[in-house]
């Protein structure tokens, strides 16, 4: 009888510490849910216009270029020459080797024979 209440006693013990270290966690869950709500509740959409302004503005003007008293070469455009390599590839056809069938000898053991000699005997 003792040994029983020993065991229900232990028992007791057992589920109590269990029930005690999740306590914690159900009041963190708790937190959660309601940083959760209250985060989802202050968030409103607001209305934002916006406005383009176009100004229009006069093209640029061409300035003259003051003329010159001697004559003045302008650049030419030069031919230059670049080396691009290329490689082309050429199909060949190399005769392969095919296997000539040499003949083999076989040989074959033949199995004996019986002979039976007979002997007569004159009279």
């Amino acid at each position: 009888m003792v040994e029983v209440e020993y065991k229900v006693a232990r028992l007791r013990r057992t589920l109590i510490i269990i029930i005690l270290s999740t306590l914690p966690l159900y009041l963190l869950g708790f937190i959660v849910l309601w940083v959760a709500r209250a985060s989802v509740n202050s968030v409103t959409p607001t209305a934002t216009t916006f406005m383009v302004y176009i100004t229009a503005t006069n093209p640029p003007t061409a300035t003259a270029i003051p003329p010159t008293k001697f004559p003045t070469k302008t650049p030419e455009p030069t031919a230059t020459v670049t080396y691009t390599p290329t490689v082309t590839a050429t199909a060949t056809l190399i005769p392969t080797e095919t296997p000539t069938l040499a003949p083999t000898e076989t040989f074959t053991v033949a199995p004996p024979t019986e002979t039976i000699e007979s002997t007569t005997i004159a009279p």
